[in-house]
């Protein structure tokens, strides 16, 4: 069952900025972004990055929750500006060459989608009506790169303890992505149990301890440290965890974030 999100109005389109252009129809969303100041000529190319993503709500507790988004096809394609407006009856075929798409899209509203994006180019362009090649007869051909988004919006049945789960998980994303303080970083320990080392692997970035140099019998220790909780890391890797998250990445022991 496809929807059409409570918060994004149905009836019109909505300008968020002058290059950012965004129209929806029906379950569709579609987003424009435009990061070119000049407004192309008719035998420029379009280049367009395109990223299809399905968004999936659940109503709970009488709202609209986004419970999960996933990305369908992420691709690039060209037209020329004259040709998109001129003959864009298959663009958004072109646009969906995964089948895995087609899923999600009405055969019979394909064409109106393509002129809903070509709509979309245009604000986003800033340019009004069909372009005529006559008029830029003089110019050199240039490339613009467009983003092209297009959600596509469904609601999904979830039980109160499944979305319960999502939420925990949410909550903590949100705090394992809390990086730690400087101090914390600062007090890890170096570790150079020989023998420890000689057998484990570092669990970021899953190499060893040891690195040889030259040849097999030419080995040097690479510097290590420990965590608090007793798990052991290559130093570099995880000062680089810590700047990011204040969690151990095995055990999730909190170190001092910076919100302390």
């Amino acid at each position: 069952m496809m929807i059409e999100p409570a918060n994004i109005s149905s009836s019109s389109s909505f300008n968020i900025n002058p290059k950012i252009v965004e129209e929806r129809m029906g379950p569709y969303n579609i987003r424009v972004i435009n990061e070119q100041v000049v407004k192309p000529n008719p035998r420029d190319t379009l280049r367009f990055n395109v990223t299809v993503t399905l968004r999936q709500f659940s109503i709970y507790d009488w709202r609209l929750r986004l419970i999960r988004t996933s990305t369908l096809l992420e691709t690039s394609t060209s037209i020329s500006f004259q040709s998109l407006f001129e003959d864009n009856q298959d663009f958004l075929r072109s646009v969906l060459s995964n089948p895995e798409c087609f899923l999600y899209f009405i055969p019979r509203s394909f064409d109106q989608i393509s002129r809903n994006i070509v709509s979309v180019v245009q604000r986003a362009l800033e340019v009004q009506g069909s372009p005529s090649s006559a008029e830029s007869a003089d110019f050199e051909c240039e490339v613009f790169p467009l983003t092209l988004d297009i959600f596509v919006d469904m609601l999904e049945e979830v039980d109160e303890e499944t979305l319960a789960l999502i939420e925990e998980e949410s909550i903590q994303q949100e705090v394992a992505m809390i990086p730690a303080s400087n101090e914390a970083i600062h007090s890890l320990q170096a570790f150079t149990d020989p023998l420890f080392l000689k057998t484990e692997k570092c669990n970021i970035c899953m190499d060893e301890f040891y690195a040889e140099e030259g040849n097999e019998d030419d080995v040097k220790l690479l510097s290590s440290s420990s965590m608090p909780c007793g798990h052991v890391f290559h130093h570099q890797c995880i000062v680089k965890w810590l700047q990011t998250s204040h969690t151990c990445p095995l055990c999730r022991y909190p170190m001092p974030s910076v919100h302390d």
